[in-house]
């Protein structure tokens, strides 16, 4: 297939010439054949002299078969005398020149001086257009040829992807590339730049770059680390060059700050948005704030993205805070407050700024919104900013006091969005206190305050009552001077350490401080280069020889002889003694050294010994009693969620998962709710599998499944297992009634009173109290967050969908009846259910995974007062469940006869719930069924 490069043409005729089109495409078919890059093939020319004066004879000397002198004049030229970078066909021709014979005969004999002369001439929207095409053309043939042709297509395209980085690694590269573009005419300048921001922000280049990546595959010792087909590093670079231009352009300069606002709208589009912001706000801020310019460009973007700015800086900056804090000490807030200070200097920038102001104040009252999953501190940082708008501040306390109160809101939304907005609401309640209690007072003798406590009150959610009286007593707290006045409900639930936690909020004063906070206090948000570890090699000392002793007595009996010691199985028979490397790792022994295997990407000891010993070392740690998993377990959360099967380990797996599940069990509530948000965050792959969400306690014969299969199938293990303990009773009974009338069978009859008093009451487990807050609501709120927030969420594949859907329905499993949090997880996963309908329609595997989620919470609730209390709380649901389930079974979308097998479970747990319901309500009434 024939690539071109598109490349503007002169735009001066001459008289009586026709129109030329603006743009050329000159064709890179017919590559030549790729002969082994070799010093002989490029110095086999002659070494005479040559006079080079104009483009046309650079061009010619170099297709005829130059010298390594001729080409070195030639690059030289081109930079000082010739700009080879300025759009033109003659352009256009040298720079297809130089990447199909320069750089393959000359690259491997080049200077590090000279490769960056080549990249300096091939750095221009033709240049780069060149390369991308190039590596279109080498990828397949590096892919689909054998033998000796197939390596020297690799080299050739490893040495493209590395030329590419010198030209995209050049410092104000995206700035050079403009202030060319910016010398043509206008609609010239138009056509360059937007297919400058389709190649490079548009993604394009980045594809072709990962698909190169990808068939090279792994680097070996020596090589240097390449970046350009990742997408985060892409997106990094891409941020920190939009930053260094804008920094170069002069701020009264329009045309330049429109063509960066359309580049950055353009890289927003790429998927990393997160790492573009990044890359941009850091380079902008650090080591000179120049948020001025950061101001000027982010104000000229479309209001969509000004959001999508505004969502990804919140994002970057809460993960540079505080996440956990101890409960039980009563200036906790204190710990982070410096970070606190310097994220509310950055927010400053742009809250107070009118359409930012907008944007936040619709953030925090959302559904979706509020920043649900991500820490208090992010929430601290906005309304330290939001309260110096008094008006702001007004309408955001009312319309978060509104919602408090609304029944609707109180029985639909996630239950992790809502104690967002009570901590909110608290954060709002103190600094009223502090500068104005007469509004403070006024709020609390309304009617949304009233009301709202006394719905949540009756609400039939544990934790939305739990919240209500948490609001309660802190509001009366605040405004009530009289010890006899103060709201109290004196119960144990408002006694814990935890209600204690959510009282302490009023009283955090956070000031706004200045970006050095942020920045002293935290890492930086671009990732530094760092150096490969070398393998220690072991060699012997100058003085070592062999020393022949002689054997003076070999009869004597005086010395007992050891038996030879057993060989090494590492070594070798026929290798040398002298290269083995012996200076081996010891397996780890305290966390800190775990934590730096880990972080040593290559090499494999220390990496295979990182995951052998995890799992051992944080339960050894954890029964010990002492703070070591604590204190690092946000970084043992990431190196173990992170991690690679770069080295390919048979056992990766097991022992990824087997650390994971030993974090979890060490710190359940404190790991769960992380580990849940960097699950439905974090973009999987094939070689990266989503991690599957550990469950321990599990009933029956599910907890023996899941301790006797491979940890990659455990979801789906138990999944089975689950249909079938589910639908094997229902055929039974369906086969029973269908082998004659039930009247000639014998059966002993026993009052339904006396049968539930023989049923053992559910035992309460440790596990009860976990599943919801540590497990379940993380997952469902964020899934509500995630795909508002992200274009393309992770769970938007039906594979990690249906993953998500199973690993829920096994939470609400094992919880079981006993749990105090039934209520609340029966509701929100029978509301992200009925949300995912369309969806099911169109794949058979996630409708499976729907409808098994609905017979689970049907299966569970039935064992709760016959299903009487689900009919009487979820009884619209319950509807909507049945219509929908009813064309699943009648095959209105072509389901198959497995789902339609869980549709018919489904439908049979249904009417025994109005079976239920019925009987509870004629017994109301003294009427027997």
């Amino acid at each position: 297939m024939d690539a071109f490069v598109l490349t503007p043409r002169p735009s001066g005729k001459r008289d009586g010439e026709a129109e030329q089109p603006l743009l050329t495409a000159v064709s890179s078919s017919g590559l030549p054949a790729l002969p082994p890059a070799s010093v002989n093939t490029a110095c086999s020319s002659s070494v005479t002299p040559v006079s080079l004066a104009s483009a046309p004879e650079i061009l010619d000397a170099l297709r005829s078969n130059p010298s390594q002198d001729t080409v070195v004049q030639s690059l030289h030229l081109l930079d000082t005398q010739l700009d080879s970078r300025v759009p033109s066909a003659i352009s256009s021709q040298i720079t297809k020149v130089l990447l199909d014979t320069t750089l393959p005969d000359f690259w491997p004999v080049l200077s590090k001086q000279e490769r960056a002369l080549l990249a300096k001439c091939l750095a221009s929207p033709t240049g780069l257009g060149g390369i991308t095409a190039r590596l279109k053309a080498l990828t397949p043939l590096a892919r689909d040829r054998e033998g000796a042709e197939t390596q020297t297509c690799r080299e050739h395209l490893g040495n493209v992807l590395v030329l590419l980085q010198m030209v995209l690694g050049r410092k104000g590269f995206i700035y050079e590339i403009w202030t060319l573009v910016e010398m043509e005419p206008e609609i010239k300048r138009h056509i360059l730049w937007r297919e400058f921001i389709a190649l490079v922000a548009g993604g394009r280049l980045l594809s072709v770059a990962a698909e190169a990546e990808s068939v090279l595959g792994r680097l070996s010792n020596g090589q240097q680390e390449r970046w350009v087909g990742d997408g985060k590093m892409f997106a990094l670079w891409l941020g920190r060059e939009t930053a260094t231009a804008s920094l170069r352009i002069d701020l009264m300069e329009d045309t330049g700050w429109k063509a960066q606002s359309l580049l950055l709208t353009a890289s927003f589009r790429l998927g990393y948005s997160d790492n573009v912001v990044e890359g941009l706000t850091y380079k902008l801020i650090n080591p000179k704030d120049e948020s001025q310019r950061l101001q000027k460009l982010i104000s000229l973007l479309p209001a969509h993205d000004k959001r999508s700015y505004m969502v990804s800086l919140l994002r970057a900056i809460s993960t540079h805070l505080q996440t956990t804090y101890q409960e039980d000490v009563d200036t906790w807030w204190k710990h982070d407050a410096t970070k606190v200070s310097g994220a509310a200097a950055l927010l400053e920038k742009f809250i107070l700024h009118h359409d930012f102001r907008s944007l936040i104040l619709e953030w925090l009252t959302s559904t979706t919104g509020g920043g649900a999953g991500e820490p208090l501190a992010l929430r601290r940082s906005i309304m330290a900013v939001v309260a110096q708008d008094e008006l702001a501040f007004r309408e955001l306390f009312e319309k978060l006091l509104q919602q408090f109160a609304d029944k609707l809101w109180i029985n639909h939304t996630p239950t992790m969005r809502q104690e967002v907005n009570v901590q909110i609401l608290l954060l709002c309640a103190g600094h009223s206190h502090r500068h104005s209690p007469s509004f403070l007072a006024r709020l609390t003798k309304s009617s949304n305050f009233l009301s709202g406590v006394s719905n949540r009150l009756a609400a039939s959610s544990h934790r939305a009552r739990f919240l209500g009286m948490i609001i309660g007593e802190s509001f009366s707290a605040l405004v009530d001077k009289d010890a006899k006045m103060k709201m109290s409900f004196d119960t144990e639930e408002t006694q814990t350490d935890e209600a204690k936690w959510w009282k302490a909020i009023p009283y955090i004063n956070d000031r706004i401080g200045s970006l050095k906070d942020l920045i002293a206090t935290s890492t930086a948000l671009v990732p530094k280069k760092r150096k490969l570890p070398q393998k220690p090699t072991s060699e012997l000392p100058a003085t070592a020889g062999i020393q022949v002793v002689e054997d003076l007595d070999s009869d004597s009996d005086e010395f007992t002889p050891y038996a030879l010691p057993d060989s090494d199985p590492e070594d070798a028979e026929d290798e040398d003694a002298t290269t083995i490397d012996r200076n081996k790792p010891s397996p780890p022994v305290y966390i800190r050294t775990l934590l730096s295997y880990f972080h040593y990407t290559d090499n494999y000891d220390r990496q295979h010994l990182a995951l052998l010993h995890a799992a051992p070392l944080i339960r050894r740690k954890a029964a010990s009693g002492g703070k070591e998993v604590s204190s690092h377990l946000e970084e043992l959360a990431s190196a173990l969620a992170g991690i690679d099967n770069r080295f390919d380990m048979s056992d990766f797996s097991d022992l990824r998962n087997a650390g994971l599940v030993a974090l979890v069990v060490a710190e359940p509530p404190a790991c769960n709710a992380p580990s849940s948000n960097r699950t439905r965050s974090t973009r999987t792959s094939m070689s990266r599998p989503p991690p599957t969400l550990p469950q321990k306690q599990l009933p029956g014969k599910i907890s023996a499944i899941w301790s006797s299969s491979s940890p990659s199938f455990q979801i789906s293990s138990i999944t089975t297992a689950l249909k079938q303990s589910y639908l094997t009773p229902l055929a039974a009974s369906a086969a029973d009634q269908a082998t004659g009338p039930n009247i000639l069978k014998i059966r002993t009859f026993s009052s339904r009173m006396a049968v539930e008093s023989r049923r053992p009451p559910p035992k309460h487990r440790k596990i009860l109290d976990l599943v919801a807050p540590a497990f379940f609501f993380p997952l469902t709120g964020g899934w509500v967050v995630t795909n508002r927030d992200v274009p393309n969420p992770p769970q938007a594949d039906p594979h990690i969908l249906v993953l998500f859907l199973n690993t829920l329905s096994v939470l609400v499993h094992a919880a079981g009846p006993g749990t105090p949090a039934l209520q609340e997880m029966t509701g929100e996963f029978l509301e992200l259910l009925l949300s995912l309908r369309r969806v099911a329609e169109g794949d058979a595997s996630v409708c499976e995974a729907v409808l098994l989620g609905m017979l689970t919470v049907l299966e569970v609730n039935l064992e709760v007062e016959g299903g009487q209390r689900l009919a009487e709380r979820e009884g619209g649901k319950v509807v909507e469940v049945k219509e929908w389930v009813e064309g699943v079974f009648e095959g209105a979308w072509g389901a198959e006869e497995g789902v339609r097998a869980l549709a018919a479970g489904v439908l049979v747990k249904i009417q025994e719930v109005a079976k239920g319901w019925r009987r509870a309500l004629m017994g109301g009434l003294g009427v027997e069924e």
